[in-house]
């Protein structure tokens, strides 16, 4: 879930949400550590331009989904679509090392 844990980095503080489909990758892409992989934010108004760019430099880009304004987290696989609170999902990967190196 690389992939998913990136995506969600780049909305963890802040109000936003994110709207994402990976219902076109199969779990071996979504858990793989490739390295040359990236995630870019870009602006609706400059999306087209930084696709023509990509594009006139051999570089394969996808959309994934979208910023949204509700602080809500929807993604859907293949099988379904799941709704989850970003707030809930921020806690849980902020104190992650700290539960799991403090065990009570």
């Amino acid at each position: 879930m690389r992939i998913i844990a990136g995506l969600l980095q780049v909305v963890f503080k802040t109000d936003f949400g994110l709207t994402v489909d990976l219902s076109n990758y199969s779990g071996a892409q979504l858990f793989s550590e490739t390295q040359s992989r990236y995630i870019v934010s870009v602006a609706p108004n400059q999306q087209d331009a930084f696709e023509a760019l990509a594009q006139e430099c051999g570089v394969f880009v996808q959309q994934l989904g979208t910023v949204t304004d509700e602080p809500t987290i929807h993604v859907t696989t293949a099988e379904r679509t799941h709704i989850l609170n970003k707030a809930n999902l921020e806690s849980l990967w902020q104190n992650a090392l700290p539960i799991l190196l403090n065990p009570s």
